[in-house]
């Protein structure tokens, strides 16, 4: 196994890591089963089974299709697909409107299947609603006539619809301009028949989530609203509806007498319980043992609040026996400190119907109610007593709750056991794209476990709607359509892992994970209370793994070492390079979390600390190894001049592991600036002034050399001969001399356009000789660069005859002047050591001569004296002997970084081992010790540039310190 010092981190071959609570994050690309549909940004907002003809109806932004359900492909594009954009009266009327173009679409919003099985699909329109019945057997082609949506389909894409058809009605609860139930003739025959009353007390700025037909009669609607009780705070609202209410006479005229709701709970009990108040979907359960029906809600947190979500679940049942016995609140003309009404508890007296309670059956005739029993049902639209959840191990508590993420959609499913056990695995979508899958545990305090978080999307997306059919979960969204299997036993490779997933669909039988099986009998086994894998599993071989643990700097600090196997392994050892660990201070051996973990802690890590480290587990089966590789190096600077999209750059790259940070230093004078990127240009600046690197990574530093750029103004003259003179091309006003400066300027740049030291052309001039074109070239340029080198280019292109459009005359010197040459250096060694020798030179002649001058003197004064010089040492003669000056070189440095101190010098360290060895390191402090060609640019259009290279063993460099990375 390899680590990449690059990031520090082990790639674990398997398909998960760990996200929020500690659950596994499965991610979509890994998924087996998994296929996709992508609509095009068609905004997916409704979706439905066609368990008949094994199809998934879709509907989208102006379009509707339909898919294979097992691989989410379109059978055919004549008969599977129809397009249903607005027409451009609706569009034109729409955005005369004021609306946007956005909103002039139309978006499907409903689509179910009618009483005689057609295909019913309703859509905004350019906010003039239309719906189309489609044969459900037929081709989508061509297009039926489009029937009136008002009622039944929102006007806004905002806009929110639930819908149910009875054999006789469609039922349409609505959210848009305004909150209304509506009832209609199911074949749409005729016009609206009833909706709700038009009272706040009734609906306040609702919006629907879902509906519910059940057995009884009644039509069940979920949604949230701002609550009359009190002031702005938004409640979730359950209401019925009995489907044959006929509406009242008076003040119910056309409008439903058996309309009633209550409020919905979902609330972590406490002191002060938790309350998560808006419901934003619901699904529907049936355990099929007891054959008892549930929903399931989603509920969360106001939006502009502490962002959470919960699931709670609900009987159906004890649903029934609220809306049949609750007493009702009735609106006081009082005043609450908050300035709502206040409400009282009512029980009906006297009266022959409860309005809200009637016998809900086909002899049903609302119209012949009483006065009092109308305005009863006028004034007692709210029941007092809420819906609570279910117990859950005796506490009424949501069965999943979490921080910090807004859930979306859910479906429930059932996961059968062996023994006969039946869990409901909830599967929860999030506002970005995320699948959630969770039970609760079926012993204990019915905690949640989080089997696994899928992760559908590249990019987050709110996951708009969810449908579950014969094991998948169907998911639509504004990229497409996913379908996401409920389960994947098959990629758990062994009974440890299999049991350690805590899956419950997931059971160990005949060596593979897989499914439970009726016809496998009690071979199947499983243990989602406990993940006993010891008591589950047999025996197994121990396996390890090892990860990297960084610390703050995204150093490595630790290393990992995880064991598994049944039974539970042990760390029993380590190695480096295949030996025992050194024995210094740089390790130490410690316990991990667990019994089957270890943890190598390694100090200061460095260059010394690169290599192979394996652990080695052992248990009762046998035991075994794993490795992992730490590596890493020293950046090596790469840089160079370049002319990209016509600007001249200093570029610098540089390789190394962990990838190192690049600085570009600037020195234009005394002042040194600092460009934190990997290019800065060259002619922005003015002046002699050069550019300089940094690479930088954890285990040292590199220096790129110096160039010193200057800038140039060079001269030159062309001989055009295919020009003829006259005064018109002395005058820079004249269209003449615009016209043929401007083809000279265009010329040269062209010839220059992929060199780093052009800048421009300047003060072109003509005169009579032919015509002879005098210029000025501006070059920022190196400052080795001599006249003749920067005009080699376009000298080559006068020999040849032609410049650009240009005929000139090939024989023509091309440099006016000469133009003085600056002293070359490349780095400023050399021409500082050249001034250096020139003094020492200097002071050994005028030493000679004030020496030759004593001595002369002395040797006169003897002769004169007629002495005879003594013997003397000569040894002890102060004469030039001993007054010989001994060569000094002296190199400058790059311009020092105040900002580094204490450099961490890898090659100083490598010369100190050297001699230490007694070996010797030949020193070159002016040329490259290595030739890397890391950080290799290649220009797509071509671009010119010179390329230079630097390793980070340089002798001679600015005294810095590392940065930890």
């Amino acid at each position: 196994m390899s680590l990449s010092f690059k990031i520090l981190s082990l790639r674990v071959l398997i398909h998960y890591c760990m996200l929020i609570g500690g659950e596994a994050v499965h991610s979509y690309s890994s998924c087996e089963g998994c296929a996709k549909f992508h609509s095009n940004g068609t905004n997916v907002d409704e979706i439905l089974i066609d368990e008949r003809n094994n199809r998934l109806i879709v509907g989208a932004k102006n379009l509707l299709f339909r898919l294979e359900l097992t691989t989410l492909q379109l059978p055919s594009v004549q008969n599977d697909r129809v397009a249903l954009h607005p027409s451009q009266e609706a569009l034109e009327a729409c955005l005369s409107l004021g609306q946007g173009k956005g909103n002039c679409q139309n978006y499907i919003k409903l689509i179910l299947f009618d009483q005689q099985e057609n295909i019913f699909v309703c859509g905004t329109y350019a906010t003039a609603p239309k719906c189309w019945k489609f044969k459900r057997n037929n081709s989508l082609n061509p297009q039926p006539d489009a029937i009136n949506g008002d009622g039944i389909s929102p006007s806004s894409y905002q806009g929110k619809v639930t819908g149910i058809f009875t054999s006789s009605y469609l039922f349409a609860g609505i959210s848009s301009r305004r909150s209304l139930i509506y009832k209609t003739e199911a074949d749409l025959s005729r016009s609206i028949l009833l909706t709700s009353d038009s009272s706040l007390k009734v609906l306040q700025d609702a919006d629907f989530v879902t509906s519910l037909h059940h057995i009884d009669n009644f039509i069940y609607f979920f949604f949230r609203e701002t609550a009359v009780e009190t002031r702005k705070v938004v409640y979730s609202r359950v209401a019925r509806i009995c489907q044959y209410d006929k509406g009242g006479d008076g003040r119910l005229k056309n409008k439903f007498t058996s309309f009633v709701k209550t409020r919905i709970m979902c609330s972590v009990p406490g002191n002060i319980p938790f309350d998560y108040n808006e419901i934003q979907a619901a699904a529907t359960y049936t355990n099929p043992v007891t054959k008892e029906d549930y929903f399931y809600g989603i509920f969360t947190t106001p939006q502009l609040g502490v962002l959470g979500s919960a699931v709670c679940s609900y009987s159906v049942k004890s649903l029934q026996e609220l809306f049949d016995n609750s007493p009702y609140l009735k609106e006081t003309g009082t005043k609450g400190f908050d300035g709502t009404s206040l409400w009282v508890e009512e029980v009906p007296v006297n009266l022959s119907v409860v309005p809200g309670r009637p016998k809900c059956d086909a002899q049903l005739d609302t119209k012949r109610y009483s006065w009092e029993i109308t305005k009863f049902a006028s004034d007692h639209p709210l029941l007092a007593v809420p819906l609570m959840p279910r117990p859950l191990f005796k506490a009424m508590r949501p069965l999943f709750t979490t921080a910090g993420i807004r859930f979306t959609q859910l479906v429930v499913d059932k996961a059968y056991g062996d023994n006969g056990q039946i869990v409901p695995v909830m599967f929860i979508s999030t506002d970005n794209g995320t699948v959630i899958k969770v039970f609760n545990n079926i012993s204990g305090d019915g905690n949640a476990i989080v089997v696994e978080q899928v992760r559908l999307f590249e990019n987050p997306e709110p996951i708009s709607t969810m449908k579950l059919y014969k094991g998948a979960v169907y998911i639509g969204s504004d990229s497409g359509v996913t379908k996401l299997p409920v389960e994947h036993c098959g990629e758990y490779t062994s009974c440890r892992i299999c049991v350690y997933a805590l899956d419950p669909y997931c059971g160990w039988s005949n060596n593979k994970c897989t499914t439970f099986d009726k016809k496998r009998g009690s071979g199947w086994l499983q243990d989602i209370v406990y993940g006993n894998v010891s008591r589950v599993c047999p025996q197994e071989s121990p396996v390890c793994s090892l990860t990297s643990s960084l610390d703050q700097n995204g150093h490595v600090n630790s290393l990992i070492c995880q064991g598994d196997g049944v039974p539970l392994p042990k760390v029993i050892r380590w190695e480096k390079d295949s030996k025992p660990l050194p024995a210094h201070s740089d390790f130490r051996i410690n316990s991990g979390l667990t019994s089957h973990q270890g943890r190598l802690d390694i100090n200061n890590f460095g260059l010394k600390n690169l290599g192979n480290y394996h652990c080695f587990v052992s248990n009762e089966v046998g035991s075994s190894s794993c490795v992992i590789n730490l590596s890493g190096s020293l950046p090596v600077t790469t840089y160079f001049l370049a002319k990209m999209r016509n600007t001249s750059l200093f570029l610098c790259n540089a390789s190394g592991l962990p990838s190192p940070r690049i600085t570009i230093y600037k020195v234009t004078g005394n002042t040194k600036r600092v460009v934190p990127a990997r290019q800065t240009t060259i002619t922005d600046d003015g002046g002699q002034r050069s550019y300089y690197c940094v690479a930088q990574n954890y285990f040292g530093v590199s220096f790129s050399k110096p160039i010193y750029i200057n800038d140039k103004p060079v001269k030159a003259e062309m001989k055009l001969t295919n020009e003829e003179w006259s005064l018109e091309l002395s005058e820079r006003t004249s269209e003449r001399y615009k016209n043929l400066a401007g083809q000279v300027r265009t010329a040269v740049q062209e010839i220059y356009n992929k060199s780093p030291a052009f800048v421009s052309v300047k003060d072109i001039s003509f005169r009579r000789g032919s015509v002879l074109c005098q210029m000025t070239i501006n070059f920022a340029a190196e400052a080795s660069k001599t006249s003749h080198d920067l005009l080699k280019d376009l000298q080559a292109r006068v020999s040849s005859g032609q410049v650009g459009n240009l005929k000139v005359d090939a024989t023509h010197i091309l440099s006016m002047e000469s133009v003085p040459k600056p002293t070359p250096a490349t780095d400023g060694t050399d021409s500082d050591d050249k001034g250096l020798l020139a003094v020492a030179v200097m002071t050994a002649v005028l030493l000679s001569l004030i020496l030759g001058f004593m001595l002369g003197i002395k040797f006169y004064g003897q002769v004169v004296n007629r002495c005879t010089l003594s013997s003397r040492n000569s040894d002890s003669f102060d004469g030039p002997k001993n007054r010989t000056i001994k060569g000094v070189k002296y190199t400058k440095s790059p311009p020092r970084d105040e900002n580094f101190t204490g450099i961490r010098n890898a090659s100083q360290s490598k010369r100190n081992l050297s001699k230490q060895k007694g070996e010797s390191i030949e020193r070159n402090d002016d040329s490259d010790s290595n030739s890397s060609t890391a950080g290799k640019i290649a220009d797509e259009s071509g671009d010119n540039f010179t390329r230079k290279s630097n390793s980070p063993f340089k002798s001679l460099s600015p005294s810095i310190s590392v940065d930890k990375f």
